[in-house]
């Protein structure tokens, strides 16, 4: 692992970006990185170890923890004043000595003022922090705050490895024709196609795409009702993770000898956003095949910006998701 092999060698960064596609395990390994740099490769290969435990229970002296809490969850959002919390605490001396490690997940859910409170910590870092920082969405972070992270890289798991995950998730392994949708739907990342398990969004695609198929506003309104029966479900998270999905793999099918960069250009998006986006996406499903052919690969990629915006839009003005979900669908349905 690059942390250790840093933390030997005397050269340790005191912020890592680790950043990939949701749902690959970033957390996870923050979390093991975090056990390794309080307590060695004891602590890390012993779950048993006081300061392993310390750690996974959140109560470890030097250890500290940003997610999304109850209520943070509602907006996606890490605000100013739990980053500067954070920032006193890391600016005290350690409870046991040695290191202090904190945990931002996910950092690209930091608004505007928090990543800047977080900047001014990073530019000029006291002795022995260590802050970690799973993200899956690099471009909404400031390219300074990039620039002072040491930049660690993770893929999703090949095939095998996504099928041996998922059986081992499930109490009942699905038959491989259902294993591969969900590595499809999930664009390779077991924690995305575990949670689109959970919320049926197998059914949940296959009715999206009927209804993209059609130009019945009538069509859009039942599948926001059927969105709404599950009580339980996120109707908007799964919606825009569908429909991300869907606009993903169209546009991947339409790159042909285009390059990413071109594409980027052609959006006046940054091209890294467009590498983003291609990157290993998978084929598209049957009911998928014909969908946005005849759409440009520049609209294809303003399509999914414009997605992610709306999503910061519902959360900022308290639009309810069924709205939300039908302004989407009556935007992107126009496309075709």
């Amino acid at each position: 692992m690059a942390i250790r092999q840093s933390l030997a060698g005397g050269n340790f960064a005191h912020a890592w970006l680790l950043h990939g596609p949701q749902g690959i395990g970033k957390a996870r390994l923050a979390l093991w990185a975090a056990i390794y740099i309080l307590g060695g490769q004891e602590a890390l290969d012993d779950g048993e170890h006081p300061i392993a435990r310390t750690v996974v229970a959140r109560s470890h002296p030097d250890f500290y923890l940003i997610n999304m809490d109850e209520e943070e969850s509602k907006t996606k959002i890490i605000t100013v004043d739990k980053i500067r919390e954070l920032n006193e605490k890391m600016m005290l001396t350690a409870g046991r000595g040695g290191w202090r490690v904190a945990i931002i997940d996910s950092a690209c859910a930091l608004n505007h003022q928090a990543a800047n409170a977080l900047l001014k910590i990073l530019e000029e870092p006291p002795p022995r922090v260590a802050f970690l920082l799973p993200c899956h969405r690099l471009g909404r972070l400031p390219p300074t705050l990039v620039s002072r992270c040491r930049r660690l890289a993770l893929t999703p798991p090949n095939q095998a490895e996504f099928s041996e995950i998922l059986a081992r998730a499930l109490p009942r392994a699905p038959v491989p024709s259902e294993i591969e949708r969900l590595r499809i739907l999930g664009d390779n990342a077991p924690g995305v196609a575990l949670q689109m398990k959970e919320w049926g969004c197998s059914e949940l695609h296959q009715a999206l795409a009927r209804v993209l198929n059609s130009t019945s506003r009538l069509a859009q309104h039942e599948f926001v009702g059927l969105l709404e029966r599950d009580k339980e479900l996120n109707s908007w998270q799964a919606y825009a993770t569908l429909m991300r999905g869907i606009l993903e793999r169209a546009l991947a099918s339409q790159v042909g000898a285009k390059t990413s960069t071109e594409i980027a250009t052609e959006a006046e998006a940054e091209a890294e956003a467009a590498t983003e986006v291609l990157r290993g996406v998978e084929p598209r499903l049957e009911e998928e095949q014909g969908l946005f052919d005849r759409v440009a690969p520049a609209t294809l990629l303003q399509a999914i910006a414009d997605l992610a915006d709306l999503d910061e839009r519902v959360e900022r003005t308290h639009l309810s998701h069924p709205q939300a979900v039908l302004v989407s669908l009556e935007g992107v349905a126009a496309l075709r």
